[in-house]
């Protein structure tokens, strides 16, 4: 599936599928190029190893706070819940953030891919949505949310720009509502578009500017932030889905992506309307995306913005 963390390979887009490596987004665009990036402010996070073997557990994320001491980073639940699994039994020393848009991969000693660790700042403490819950087999994607904070010195140290980067403008905060763009869309529905950001390890590489073969391994750079184009499909009380369809126009996330924004272009600038969490194992039909419209959202976000330096207060 594509959204899980990078180790997930059907339900969850972001981070599941460890040591087998995920999709990044299909037929998606590079964020980056000679005019500049795009989404300067969605970022790769992924754990940090405590030693030289571990589970190859990446996810994407947006920046939504630049606090005195500490940015917080926004991305998936389950992303968040295996970090933080994974810290307490010593596989990680904590959650690590990368800004660059190109990312290196490594072999690890037991012969296992990972993410160059170089490119990131160590130090983050993952927090997840209370309700979320772990349990993959009966999965509650109702409440897939997760914030990483990072301590801010270390983070301007390596990427300076990061102090005037803006923050991800976010659905509650500008009131706007999903049910509000539906109900004004054009029928049919799937003229409401929407956009995707994030990062995996393998892409389909045959349109447009990004042509290059299908299903490219991008082993050159081990990763890099793409971009693509979504339809609307479905709205549930706190989910989003879009369709993924390459045959109707549309790109789709994959493992790599989890956790990364679904963006709405406003005439202000793009809103992030969703996080994405889970979808089809084939990356190409329905994405599911955790509203960022609704009251539960709203409340995980503002409470984290509150405790920077102690996120933990806001879930587990």
């Amino acid at each position: 599936m594509r959204k899980l963390g990078m180790m997930a390979a059907t339900v969850l887009a972001a981070g599941m599928l460890a040591p087998t490596l995920g999709q990044a987004i299909i037929y998606g665009e590079p964020d980056c190029g000679a005019g500049g990036c795009s989404h300067p402010n969605v970022v790769m996070l992924g754990g940090m190893l405590s030693g030289t073997t571990g589970d190859y557990y990446v996810c994407s994320g947006t920046l939504i706070q630049k606090a005195a001491d500490y940015y917080l980073f926004l991305t998936a639940g389950h992303c968040t819940e295996h970090w933080a699994r994974r810290i307490s039994e010593g596989m990680y020393s904590s959650v690590g953030v990368s800004f660059d848009a190109e990312i290196d991969s490594v072999v690890l000693p037991d012969g296992s891919p990972y993410m160059d660790q170089s490119h990131f700042v160590s130090g983050g403490v993952p927090v997840t949505h209370p309700d979320f819950a772990p349990d993959y087999h009966a999965w509650n994607l109702m409440w897939d949310y997760g914030i990483v904070s990072v301590p801010r010195a270390a983070v301007d140290a390596k990427w300076p720009q990061a102090a005037t980067l803006p923050m991800t403008k976010l659905a509650f905060e500008v009131g706007l509502r999903l049910e509000d763009l539906v109900a004004a869309t054009v029928q049919p529905q799937k003229n409401l578009l929407f956009y995707a950001v994030g990062y995996g390890m393998t892409e389909l590489l045959d349109k447009g500017s990004n042509a290059g073969g299908p299903n490219a391994w991008l082993s050159g750079i081990g990763t890099r932030r793409i971009a693509d184009q979504e339809t609307f499909t479905n709205l549930r009380t706190t989910l989003v889905q879009t369709s993924q369809n390459w045959v109707h126009g549309n790109n789709g996330t994959c493992g790599g992506d989890s956790g990364g924004p679904l963006f709405y272009r406003t005439g202000s600038g793009p809103v992030e309307v969703g996080v994405t969490s889970s979808g089809d194992a084939m990356c190409r039909s329905t994405q599911t995306s955790s509203r960022m419209d609704v009251e539960t959202a709203a409340w995980f976000v503002t409470c984290a913005r509150a405790n920077p330096g102690n996120v933990k207060n806001c879930g587990f």
